[in-house]
């Protein structure tokens, strides 16, 4: 396939896709943060934007709350892919009546005060580890089924 005969958008999706591969391809260190699901069941559930299905074999250490995230990177260094989940206490979780009202999900989750971190704490922690420590940050993938917890995600990680 000649990738110049593809419109933006699908030379953008060809683009993403091997660049995916390649990362597969490597002897990856890759950390799965979810404090209830497996990296296969999170796949499955089509919680991404990418193609995932090139990720499902790959082999991933997994972590089930800020603690251990933490001491993950502190001793095996930075992993080439961490898939975040948001959600990690039974306490982050928004209640029902707002899963469809992005706008008062949004408003729920700003008025709480977790005494867990959530996704996004370990997304601030690995923002700010990776400038302290002059590291480039890692491959990322956001799997929460939680939409306002994912934007914060992608936001820390983008900045």
């Amino acid at each position: 396939m000649n990738i110049q005969k593809l419109g933006a958008e699908e030379s953008e999706k060809f683009s993403t896709i091997n660049q995916l591969k390649y990362i597969t391809m490597r002897n990856n260190k890759n950390l799965f943060l979810d404090d209830k699901r497996e990296p296969r069941d999170a796949f499955n559930e089509n919680l991404y934007s990418n193609p995932v299905h090139l990720f499902v074999e790959e082999e991933w250490e997994v972590v089930k709350n800020y603690k251990e995230f933490v001491q993950w990177i502190l001793e095996f260094g930075v992993p080439d892919i961490i898939s975040f989940d948001h959600d990690l206490a039974p306490s982050h979780y928004t209640p029902k009546k707002y899963w469809t009202d992005y706008e008062k999900s949004k408003e729920w989750q700003n008025k709480q005060k977790h005494t867990e971190p959530t996704g996004a704490g370990c997304a601030l922690w690995l923002r700010k580890h990776c400038e302290d420590n002059n590291l480039e940050l890692p491959y990322i993938m956001v799997h929460s089924a939680n939409p306002v917890g994912r934007d914060k995600i992608i936001n820390i990680l983008q900045k």
